[in-house]
């Protein structure tokens, strides 16, 4: 099931899964900040690291300089990241407003001892981060899985991907990151392995 502006059509987690990161892979292309959500930490450090890629190869990221971030992935000017920590210390707006989990930046600077200076892709403030905290809790924020995406706000579009076991607690923040266009894929037929079991019959799209 896809779902924007009331279009609407059924598929498989496989046929869903393909077209929502088709779809955001798109949106990268075409310069379009992007979220996509999927269930499982499993794949969004490589999710992260090709929308990374891509936005290197159009010229969008810096070649070369480069930060190290605390899942194993690196970052250059022009990428946009994630803070995952609480640092009331780390202030914006003379004190009234500090750095948050789930708050998106663009990378604007690399300093040699590792700090970066980032910009919030929403309210355009702008802060240097010190290293330790780079190191422990910055992401890449092209990728996300349902259960880390809340507080993050998409100022282009969001792709969600919704499985059966996706509760309705993980549905409302998934819908709700993108300020432009939020796209849903849910996962209507369902393919059962063991041969004793029948396959159930696909279900509604709104239904589910």
């Amino acid at each position: 099931y896809y779902f924007e502006s009331g279009r609407v059509s059924g598929g498989s987690l496989e046929t869903m899964r393909d077209a929502a990161r088709s779809n955001w892979q798109a949106d990268l292309d075409a310069g379009v900040q992007s979220l996509l959500i999927v269930p499982t930490n499993e794949d969004t450090v490589a999710l992260n690291i090709d929308a990374r890629e891509r936005r290197l190869n159009q010229g969008a990221v810096e070649h070369g300089r480069e930060v190290d971030l605390h899942d194993a992935t690196t970052a250059s000017v022009g990428d946009w990241v994630v803070t995952r920590h609480n640092q009331r210390l780390l202030s914006l707006f003379g004190g009234k407003d500090f750095v948050k989990n789930g708050d998106v930046w663009t990378v604007t600077d690399l300093h040699a001892n590792g700090k970066i200076t980032v910009q919030h892709k929403v309210h355009k403030a702008t802060i240097t981060l010190p290293a330790g905290y780079v190191q422990a809790h910055v992401e890449l924020a092209y990728a996300a899985t349902i259960n880390r995406v809340q507080g993050m706000t998409s100022t282009g579009n969001a792709h969600l991907l919704v499985p059966p076991t996706m509760t309705r607690e993980q549905f409302y923040p998934g819908i709700t990151r993108a300020m432009l266009r939020n796209f849903i894929y849910v996962v209507t037929h369902l393919h059962v392995i063991d041969q004793h079991r029948e396959t159930p019959d696909p279900v509604s799209a709104r239904s589910v």
